[in-house]
């Protein structure tokens, strides 16, 4: 059937080449999209132990770093003046003690995400949230973390107000206790 329907004319051959390249293509750049996103992640082996899933409930929002899976505290610390996060490196803050505030600030950059220190379902997880090197994490349930990207606006995180904005290389984060 299909080849006497080749046969009837040049046009029905035109059209059925590039049908068939257009099935090709999509069939290729599908496949190779799918290769690039989604299974690079599964191609890493899982560590011995996830930074997120198997680490201590965290009762503050936390500060986490995509390309060293280091987890910094936004909030909660009893000593005043500054302080930098261990692993974030460029993320410093000041905590007042007597406001119960900390005003954070980050670079900010883009190394994107850092498989290793990840489990794939985290893998997954932190790679839909953004593409920005830091972001803030609700880490109150290791199993379920909530994630927020690190995007002008204010968030409400495990009794904490979270503001970030944003002046040219620098995303500022003020955390304050609510009351």
């Amino acid at each position: 059937m299909l080849r006497s329907w080749l046969k009837k004319s040049l046009y029905n051959k035109v059209l059925f080449g590039v049908l068939l390249f257009l099935l090709c293509e999509l069939i290729y750049f599908g496949v190779l999209n799918l290769f690039l996103t989604e299974f690079p992640y599964f191609f890493f082996p899982e560590p011995e132990a996830c930074v997120l899933c198997d680490g201590e409930p965290e009762e503050v929002p936390c500060l986490l770093n995509r390309t060293t899976g280091e987890v910094g505290h936004l909030a909660g610390t009893t000593l005043p003046g500054k302080f930098q996060f261990v692993g974030c490196e460029g993320a410093m803050g000041g905590w007042d003690s007597d406001a119960r505030c900390a005003d954070v600030s980050v670079p900010a950059t883009a190394y994107g995400l850092n498989p290793f220190p990840f489990c794939r379902s985290c893998r997954w997880d932190l790679d839909w949230q953004t593409y920005d090197t830091y972001i803030i994490a609700d880490l109150s349930d290791p199993a379920h973390p909530v994630f927020y990207p690190l995007e002008e606006g204010v968030y409400s995180i495990l009794g904490y107000e979270v503001t970030v904005t944003q002046e040219g290389e620098e995303i500022s984060l003020l955390v304050c206790a609510e009351e």
